[in-house]
């Protein structure tokens, strides 16, 4: 199983409807938008970032989630990286 830092970018006027519509969305696909640390803490990620594990490749997790975000927005990015380690600075805490 592989791990996934999903970042969606909306760009229409009223984006607030459209990230709460997004993050309901991908959360009910269990895409979190929370990131553990090494401290065993829960940290939020920056606005519309998202983790995700799955079987799927990284082609396939775009899809997925562009399939979601194409029935919110009409213009929209998303990138999707395959995750290894991170490191943050400054994420409020979840």
């Amino acid at each position: 199983m592989a791990n996934y830092l999903v970042r969606v970018e909306i760009h229409e006027f009223y984006l607030h409807h459209n990230y709460n519509d997004l993050h309901s969305a991908l959360e009910k696909l269990s895409f979190s938008r929370k990131i553990l640390g090494s401290n065993d803490k829960s940290y939020h990620l920056p606005s519309a970032e998202y983790l995700y594990s799955s079987v799927l490749n990284t082609e396939k997790v775009r899809d997925a989630v562009q399939a979601i975000v194409s029935n919110i927005a009409k213009s929209y990015e998303v990138i999707v990286f395959e995750r290894g380690e991170a490191a943050w600075y400054n994420l409020s805490l979840a």
